[in-house]
């Protein structure tokens, strides 16, 4: 099983299968999706492009993780057997860690966003232009800010200017627990009132998966990955134009009808299970 290919990954196939391997892909994101405004996807490179085709061709079994990659995958003629699976998070092991909540009396919003720093994909550039509207709108709020190399945002001067309003943390690394996320980020999560997705593209989201678990709601734009786990008004908002401004005033119109005082109906995880959607993986093994 291949999880995620590139070129010289998808090399390996055909002599595989002359060796009589049966062979699964399981596509990710970056290998199948593409985003001209951003220039995302391998795709772009024709070589890639005509090698994935004919590799399609060949291989026995391609589970997808959202139905976005099932789309591309049909648009490329493949006709064989496609099985949905989603990422993954253990539930059980996010709800059973509990924090000491601070009660809902002091008029601060707490906002977090877990990305690696990619400013085009993850919408990074985005939170400058959010910011400055919570400010002028005279919201106290603290933006939290995780994920690899997030340390570069403290680079913008922006945010070097107005740092009390924001914390970024680097990468939580899971060295010392099984499964992800680390009961670290686990805690940053649920101390937080909102998580803000900002991403252009996402082949899935699990991050935003992860929020939700965590009890926090969701406010994201219309964007791949995100509009197939986001349910307005149950787990969060899906706002329709990618427009900072519209997610400011969105945030600023919520925090004022007191919403984030709500406990979240977070009744669309469970299909994201891990002990669930390994039994459906198993099964497709046998």
């Amino acid at each position: 099983n291949f999880h995620s290919v590139n070129y010289k990954t998808l090399l390996y196939i055909k002599p595989l299968k002359n060796l009589g391997q049966r062979i699964c892909i399981t596509f990710q994101g970056a290998d199948i999706q593409k985003f001209k405004s951003i220039d995302y996807g391998y795709r772009f490179d024709s070589k890639y492009e005509n090698l994935l085709v004919k590799t399609l061709r060949i291989v026995d079994k391609v589970f997808v993780i959202s139905n976005d990659v099932k789309k591309e995958l049909l648009k490329l003629g493949y006709k064989g057997e496609i099985i949905s699976i989603p990422n993954t998070v253990d539930i059980k092991k996010i709800k059973n860690i509990k924090i000491k909540k601070i009660k809902k009396t002091r008029k601060c919003l707490s906002l977090i966003t877990v990305a690696r720093y990619s400013e085009a994909k993850k919408g990074l550039d985005l939170i400058e232009k959010i910011s400055k509207i919570l400010i002028k709108k005279k919201i106290n709020f603290k933006w939290t800010l995780v994920g690899r190399n997030s340390d570069n945002l403290l680079k913008k001067d922006f945010i070097k200017k107005n740092i009390k309003y924001f914390k970024i943390i680097s990468q939580i690394n899971n060295n010392n627990e099984v499964y992800f996320p680390n009961s670290k980020l686990i805690k940053i999560y649920k101390k937080n009132d909102l998580y803000v997705n900002l991403a252009r593209v996402e082949s899935f989201g699990i991050t935003i998966i992860e929020a939700i678990a965590s009890g926090l709601p969701v406010f994201t734009f219309d964007t791949k990955g995100a509009n197939e786990i986001v349910k307005n008004n149950i787990n969060g908002f899906i706002l329709k134009n990618y427009n900072p401004r519209d997610m400011a005033f969105f945030i600023v119109k919520k925090f004022k009808q007191k919403y984030f005082y709500k406990k979240l109906k977070n009744k669309s995880v469970k299909k994201y299970d891990l002990e669930e959607n390994t039994k459906i993986m198993i099964k497709n093994y046998n």
